[in-house]
């Protein structure tokens, strides 16, 4: 279930977005506040998803209204999505600027709200893969019997004379039988691996360098705590370049 906190002092709208919600059926709403102070506190301090703030709810002379609660949610808990509604229209430029992941004009259209509704569920849905994926783990089949080993716990996968070896941070190298190169890239996909080479597959998380030597015109990455470097296609240099700069890196120059 999607926790839902509702920031809206209006009774007779807020039972609207029950009812608009209840449709849905995969949205739990913890909370409903009509102060912004309150809310935020609140929201702050507990596990939320999702939040429905009236742009125009509060003072924004005096505590603030619930343009700078969204801006504040963006700000500090960037993980939680804040919906902003009002009844101008041309106040979703705004809503935007201020970090918030949709907007609705008020009174609410059945059909827009099912977009926001559509938005809201996919952007969780990603959320949580990301929070699984640091858990996820794989059963790998040895000489020795069987291995589960944790995703964020694998460096990188090397194919080399027939023999598939899997090295993880630890510096451990297991040789694994149960799946091909193709198989892992599959299982792997989207949890920040990537196939760089034919017979690689890396933790892009792991990258510390990309290394370019001119005269060979040959590529390489060179990952956390592993002395050597892993091969990269030249076919692939330009989206590895994009993916880390997009997903991984800090600092742009």
């Amino acid at each position: 279930m999607i926790r839902t906190v509702f920031v809206e002092a209006d009774p007779e709208f807020r039972a609207e977005l029950y009812g608009l919600l209840e449709f849905y059926r995969n949205f739990e709403v913890a909370e409903t506040f009509d102060d912004v102070n309150l809310a935020c506190d609140y929201i702050m301090a507990h596990e939320v998803d999702v939040v429905f703030i009236r742009m125009d709810i509060g003072d924004p002379s005096r505590s603030g209204d619930g343009s700078f609660l969204a801006s504040y949610i963006h700000m500090n808990r960037p993980d939680i999505q804040a919906v902003l509604y009002d009844e101008r229209e041309e106040r979703a430029f705004l809503a935007f600027r201020l970090g918030a992941a949709a907007f609705f004009k008020i009174p609410a259209d059945p059909m827009d709200f099912q977009q926001v509704i559509g938005r809201l569920t996919y952007i969780y849905g990603l959320q949580q893969y990301k929070k699984d994926a640091k858990t996820r783990s794989l059963m790998v089949k040895t000489k020795e019997g069987y291995h589960i080993i944790r995703f964020s716990d694998i460096l990188f996968i090397e194919r080399s004379a027939r023999k598939t070896n899997m090295v993880c941070v630890n510096g451990q190298s297991i040789q694994i039988s149960n799946y091909t190169m193709d198989e892992l890239e599959r299982i792997l996909g989207g949890g920040h691996f990537y196939r760089c080479y034919q017979s690689f597959i890396v933790n892009l998380k792991k990258v510390t360098g990309l290394h370019i030597d001119s005269g060979k015109k040959s590529y390489t990455l060179a990952l956390s705590g592993f002395e050597g470097e892993i091969i990269l296609s030249r076919e692939k240099h330009r989206e590895v370049v994009e993916l880390l700069q997009k997903y991984y890196s800090d600092v742009r120059l």
